[in-house]
């Protein structure tokens, strides 16, 4: 019997990671494994960290990549 993996880690400083798993839940399954997969071999995407085999990606990574991504009027800040 395998042990499931967590999907989201934090360093010992303090930084969060999303495991492709947690990152394909986070954008509700719109983007697949096999996506992601394909943009990390294209130098797409957020920004990743390889360690020990496995793939993370770092939660400010994700978080800066959401906002390069963003479209749509921004929010007026004075309501009018």
């Amino acid at each position: 019997m395998s042990q499931m993996q967590p999907t989201q880690m934090t360093s010992s400083n303090g930084t969060q990671y999303l495991t492709p798993q947690a990152l394909a839940e986070r954008w509700c399954g719109v983007v697949t494994l096999a996506t992601l997969s394909n943009w990390r071999s294209a130098g797409r995407g957020p920004r990743f960290l390889k360690a020990g085999g496995r793939v993370l990606y770092p939660l400010g990574e994700v978080e800066r990549y959401e906002q390069r991504n963003m479209r749509g009027v921004p929010n007026n800040p004075k309501g009018s």
